[in-house]
This record gives structure tokens, C-alpha cells and sequence, in this order.
């Protein structure tokens, strides 16, 4: 296995990696880590707003409720929120298992939710 791993790393040594981006506009509202984790930088007020939040920043890429819960830090996210009959209409589930917003989600997440942290940042 070590040699394997020292192939690899004399392999792609001069590889460099590019951070993913936030969408333009949305620097204010998150950033991804080095892992390619979803940061947020201003949290929502609830654990559903959080969720779909993150699933933004991910989106048009699915993401694993791996993912979701260690960028969200909402533990369970797929039977909390993902799956709860009250959320449900704003995520799908893709034929891997992973979970992308909705256009509904998309919608809540652009006109409900980031507006209202954009106002709770200026107060």
C-alpha cells in the first residue's frame, strides 16, 4: 500500500489543486475548505434553512449526507431533514443516494433564506 501511495504522489506532485468557489454573489454566505467542505459563513436560525443552504452552495453537484452533515453540522440530516415530510418537497434524492435542491428549494434558498441573513448581517 505505500508504494501505491508513493506512485501516486510522485505521480501527480506538480498537480495543483483549485479550491471550488462560491457562486458569484454569494462570497458573503460561504466558501468551501481545502476538503471541499461547504463553510458556512453566516449561519441560519433553523436546521432545515441550514441544510438547504449548504445544498445550495454544493449545487448543481449532489452531495453525500456525509457532506450535508459535516458542512451543515447537523448530524442526521437525511432523516431529520432530507426526508421529513415537511422538508420533502424541497430536496430530491438522485439514483446514488446523494440530494440536490428542488426548484422549490432552489427558490426558498435564494428569496427566503439568504435575504434573511444578508439582514441579519447588517443589523
Amino acid at each position: 500500500m505505500e508504494d501505491v501511495n508513493k506512485i501516486v504522489t510522485e505521480k501527480f506532485k506538480n498537480v495543483v489543486w483549485e479550491m471550488r468557489q462560491p457562486k458569484p454573489g454569494f462570497e458573503d454566505i460561504y466558501r468551501f475548505t481545502i476538503d471541499g467542505l461547504v463553510e458556512l459563513i453566516t449561519i441560519p436560525s433553523t436546521k432545515a434553512e441550514t441544510v438547504a443552504l449548504v445544498l445550495f452552495a454544493y449545487s448543481p453537484v449532489p452531495a453525500s449526507t456525509q457532506q450535508i452533515d459535516l458542512s451543515s453540522g447537523v448530524k442526521g440530516s437525511a432523516s431529520l431533514i432530507l426526508t421529513h415530510p415537511s422538508y420533502k418537497k424541497y430536496f430530491n434524492r438522485t439514483e446514488d443516494g446523494k440530494y440536490i435542491l428542488t426548484q422549490e428549494g432552489l427558490d426558498w434558498v435564494i428569496n427566503k433564506i439568504i435575504p434573511k441573513l444578508r439582514q441579519k448581517v447588517r443589523k
